[in-house]
């Protein structure tokens, strides 16, 4: 009878030893889901560029901090004016500098959205910053339109 408790608490320790170190590693809560927050910019940048690619990327990394930890969300900095980037011109219709959110399943682009009120947004950082957290929140729990 002890032999048997013994070997249940073995294998709890070993499970939870597991568990943590799974935790810590930063699995993604769904390994098949992982929603990308594109800052897309050209070469030449103004300062309200620069400006807006910063609150993204502090929005992002404070209020997402967990999910980035897990890689559950991912930012990427693209400058689409490099020949490799240029395609995402005509995949997201980009004019201008833009925050893209896409929906990666299983390797593919599952829905993407163009976030296109950043720039009426930039002069009232408290509300541009709750619109990204929203948006992405939307995202996060599958309803993004």
């Amino acid at each position: 009878e002890t032999n048997a408790v013994n070997k249940v608490l073995i294998v709890l320790v070993v499970f939870m030893i597991f568990c943590s170190t799974y935790i810590a590693i930063g699995s993604p809560q769904n390994p098949n889901s992982t929603i990308i927050v594109y800052y897309f910019h050209g070469t030449v940048r103004c300062p309200s560029c620069t400006m807006l690619e910063e609150l993204v990327r502090d929005a992002v990394e404070i209020e997402f901090s967990h999910e980035l930890e897990t890689g559950r969300i991912t930012m990427q900095v693209v400058n689409v004016d490099k020949q490799d980037n240029k395609h995402f011109v005509d995949d997201y219709c980009l004019n201008a500098q833009s925050v893209v959110l896409s929906q990666i399943e299983n390797g593919k682009e599952k829905q993407w959205k163009n976030l296109d009120q950043i720039w009426t947004l930039l002069e009232d950082q408290g509300q541009l910053w709750e619109y990204l957290q929203n948006e992405i929140e939307k995202f996060l729990k599958g309803t993004p339109r």
